[in-house]
């Protein structure tokens, strides 16, 4: 356990760093050119020390950590027989080519881990630079809320997720044609990423009583409707029922529910003028307010909580880019404080769980 709480205690010790950037630019007066290039540098730095970190405990791991691991081996190990044609007509067929083409130069499913992490982790810290306005901050919350299980544990569905956060720069272009091929290419890896398909629609909803009707209306739906008579329906269809049990038995998915809506109603109530006049925020924010609609369902069948994932991990960017665009200077340090010590205990719930067998972890050469 000590390697994930070195990596949080070095994301905290990157916001002490970039905290010092602005105390000095406001110091020596820079101008606002300089100022500019200097959080550029700054990101840059932030971004590239906590890719090589991220990317060399999850190179570097054993086979051991992560629960999905071994079936993944098994996949790696069934596929190399096959022909580069048949490879094309497996469920997830980007995965799986990605592993036939790894088992024509080696048998060794470290190889498949160390490009997975790679594409997975230039992809979420791409989408950091690009788009958070505190990057110490999106890590954090990365790590807070879990998502460094993906890469860890649940690789199909890890590099689904990174290609969908990229895709978001075309949700704010309004390019519809670039963003499905984001989504139908990220559902070659695995084919849940379809559901992201109502990101692009529901982005530009305006903060006005038409669009709360309509969310309101749509839950009420998901409960009395979908939970009731289709969640049975749904999950025979996924893996040929095998989650069939799973219906009623969701787990934590109450809780999950909850932080969202504290989310919503927070940065509703407390930043609405920053909503309503920035449309990268109202964009981000109509996406967690549809993750709220998925979570209804995932409370149900703990399985579809991998679909909210898509739409939580829009949180990461979310949460810094409001508290940055707080006018008060002490309600942003306040804010921040208060998502450090969320953070902290949000974190620490999520290792002592343990959900996807990533404690404790071991260096590959450990044995």
């Amino acid at each position: 356990m000590l390697v994930y709480i070195i990596i949080f205690v070095t994301a905290l010790l990157y916001g002490l760093f970039e905290l010092d950037g602005y105390k000095s630019k406001i110091k020596y007066n820079m101008s606002n050119d300089n100022i500019i290039e200097k959080i550029s540098f700054q990101k840059k730095i932030i971004v590239i020390l906590f890719f090589l970190q991220l990317v060399f405990i999850s190179i570097f791991r054993n086979v051991s950590v992560g629960n999905d691991i071994a079936n993944y081996i098994i996949h790696f190990n069934n596929i190399m027989p096959y022909y580069f044609s048949a490879v094309l007509f497996r469920n997830d067929p980007g995965y799986y080519l990605l592993n036939w083409i790894v088992g024509r130069f080696t048998t060794d499913f470290q190889y498949v881990m160390a490009i997975v992490s790679l594409i997975f982790f230039s992809l979420v810290f791409y989408f950091f630079y690009r788009e958070s306005k505190i990057v110490w901050l999106s890590v954090v919350l990365f790590l807070a809320f879990g998502f460094l299980r993906f890469p860890f544990s649940g690789l199909r569905q890890g590099l689904a997720i990174a290609m969908i956060a990229c895709s978001y720069k075309y949700i704010k272009n309004r390019n519809i044609w670039r963003f499905l091929g984001c989504v139908f290419g990220a559902a070659l890896f695995h084919s849940t990423a379809i559901v992201c398909i109502p990101m692009y629609f529901i982005s530009n909803n305006k903060l006005n009583m038409f669009t709360y009707v309509k969310y309101i209306l749509l839950a009420f739906v998901v409960i009395i409707i979908v939970n009731r008579v289709f969640l049975t329906y749904l999950a025979m269809l996924y893996r040929d029922g095998r989650y069939l049990d799973f219906i009623g038995a969701g787990d934590g998915g109450f809780n999950m529910f909850l932080v969202l809506m504290g989310i919503v109603f927070v940065g509703l109530f407390f930043n609405k003028s920053t909503l309503l006049n920035d449309k990268k925020n109202l964009a981000v924010y109509n996406i967690i307010i549809f993750s709220i609609i998925l979570q209804l369902m995932a409370m149900n069948l703990s399985i579809l909580a991998r679909l909210v994932d898509y739409y939580t991990f829009f949180l990461t960017i979310f949460i810094p880019n409001i508290i940055h665009s707080m006018k008060n200077k002490d309600t942003r340090i306040l804010s921040i404080l208060l998502m450090v010590v969320f953070s902290c205990l949000m974190y620490a719930r999520w290792l002592i769980a343990d959900m996807s067998g990533m404690v404790p972890y071991s260096f590959v050469w450990n044995h």
